[in-house]
């Protein structure tokens, strides 16, 4: 499947990503770590670390819940994957493990 503007990925994953391991393949990757709103309620508002990892659709093919990674080093545990708008990018939300 192409597509819309699919060479501009290659260009900034090689720019801005890092080297991600999973298994045996290895690809450039954007990690992204921020705090966010986890836990909302009436007198509270819980915010925690957030890390997700990037990557070109079909790299990592068979990618899922509960799989080891490696992000620039980092060791990580793959909480969720899901395709990102169009599905040229897939997301994974991670933790540390």
């Amino acid at each position: 499947m192409t597509f819309y503007r699919a060479s501009d990925i290659d260009v900034m994953l090689a720019e801005f990503g890092v080297d991600v391991t999973v298994g045996a393949t290895t690809a450039k990757a954007i990690v992204d770590v921020s705090d966010e709103s986890v836990l909302q309620g009436q007198a509270a508002d819980f915010v925690g670390e957030v890390v997700t990892i990037t990557v070109k659709s079909g790299v990592f093919a068979t990618l899922a819940e509960g799989d080891s990674l490696t992000a620039d080093g980092v060791n990580y545990r793959v909480m969720r994957v899901q395709r990102v708008d169009d599905g040229a990018l897939t997301l994974a939300h991670v933790a540390r493990s």
